[in-house]
């Protein structure tokens, strides 16, 4: 058995404590349960600056529409 979650979230581009750009997804609504209070963030190559990360943010906001996670049932896989 398969149990899937799913939300709606954005992109947004952030930097760490070294001022290097990172992208965070942020809920745009009831989070995700199975996150708990946990923060979902990507690492970008040294190469990326904060311009470029806010760039990056803004395309996947275009494209991507949400996000879904599915958990498998141990159980199930026996």
């Amino acid at each position: 058995m398969a149990r899937t979650e799913r939300g709606q979230y954005r992109f947004t581009a952030k930097k760490d404590a070294d001022g290097r750009p990172h992208l965070v997804l942020e809920s745009k609504g009831e989070p995700i349960s199975a996150f708990g209070g946990a923060l979902l963030s990507f690492d970008l190559r040294d190469s990326v600056n904060y311009a470029h990360a806010q760039q990056i943010a803004e395309i996947l906001n275009d494209q991507v529409t949400g996000l879904s996670v599915t958990f498998f049932d141990k159980a199930a896989d026996a």
